[in-house]
């Protein structure tokens, strides 16, 4: 077992935004978060059985003063902060024989914040949030082929919202499956299924930020398909991928300008996103390597006419990096 303990007390700015007719003029006087972490194994049966744990509790304080204009010298706004979260996790695995594996596993977040702002004379809000999930994993091996098959049940709920309307509580089932093909020796073909449930935050849902959101209580959740081809070659000097990917988002959230300078979350109906991505390293000398990555993404929401091609915010086409490392005694110099 492992237990840790971190306390960080500090204060901040944030850059103003640029090419926007309003930025903001955060400053953050607090910013201070206290976690405490557990985290362990226990064998159980032998070795053929083992639970995983982790707990997590912390309580973090932060206040925001907005000011007029880059002078940071006239207070327009205070918000006040205060959080208090809770989080566990326990995964089961059962080994059956030497082909074989199940996994059982439990997760469960809890947050509670209160907010209050100088313009509303300090009333408090408060917000709750629970979200869980429990599911259950099968695994098979043998010498060629591996097959992974996954389900989970999904939910979350808020049972205070503040002055907002209120929310039901929603659930849904997710679904992981994987198949796993070597034909030879360090070549490898792996293609991935899923469906996947994320819901939207507490901060996505009522958070108005000091006037630069507007909440958005009938705010949804989405739901993601998921498909991957990953073709993989393992060489004595380093290895290469090529992965290939497709996703569709059924009211996937993002954000959208208003008047004003004001943004909100929003549901869109429908996201497309495909591309390819090579990965590779390679060790040039025996203490030089380097590694290479290349991205291409084509990511759009549906229109009203039913077309892909309203874009979305932090969607690059491109993605490319070249990394060199170099190791010799105790110095290691990158670039």
């Amino acid at each position: 077992m492992t237990i840790s303990l971190s306390h960080i007390d500090s204060e901040k700015g944030v850059p103003p935004e640029t090419n926007v007719g309003k930025p903001r003029f955060w400053r953050y006087p607090e910013w201070r978060k206290s976690t405490l972490n557990i985290n362990g194994k226990q064998n159980l049966s032998g070795r053929n059985s083992i639970l995983v744990y982790s707990f997590a509790a912390s309580r973090f304080k932060m206040q925001i003063d907005q000011y007029e204009d880059r002078s940071f010298t006239e207070i327009e706004d205070i918000e006040k902060d205060d959080d208090l979260i809770f989080n566990g996790r326990l995964i089961y695995s059962k080994v059956f024989s030497e082909s074989s594996l199940i996994r059982l596993a439990l997760n469960g977040l809890s947050t509670l914040h209160e907010e209050k702002f100088l313009s509303g004379d300090y009333k408090t809000e408060r917000y709750s949030q629970y979200i869980y999930s429990a599911g259950a994993e099968y695994e098979y091996i043998n010498n060629k082929f591996t097959g992974i098959a996954g389900l989970s049940y999904d939910g979350t709920a808020t049972p205070e919202t503040g002055d907002k309307p209120g929310k039901d509580p929603v659930n849904d089932l997710g679904v992981n499956t994987a198949l796993i093909y070597s034909p030879a020796d360090n070549y490898s073909v792996q293609l991935n299924f899923g469906r996947k449930t994320r819901f939207p935050t507490l901060r996505e849902t009522f958070s108005g930020a000091l006037g630069r959101f507007v909440p958005n209580p009938e705010l949804k959740s989405e739901v993601a398909y998921t498909a991957e081809l990953n073709l993989g070659r393992r060489f004595a000097s380093g290895s290469s991928d090529l992965n290939f990917f497709i996703s569709y988002i059924n009211d996937g959230i993002v954000r959208v300008a208003l008047p004003g300078g004001q943004f909100q979350r929003v549901n869109k109906n429908k996201i497309r996103t495909y591309g390819a991505e090579i990965l590779s390293t390679y060790e040039i000398l025996p203490k030089f390597k380097t590694n290479f990555n290349l991205t291409y993404l084509n990511s759009f929401s549906q229109n009203e006419a039913g077309e892909y091609s309203d874009t979305l915010e932090y969607k690059p086409q491109l993605i490319a990096g070249l990394f060199f490392d170099y190791t010799t005694g105790g110095f290691n110099p990158s670039l």
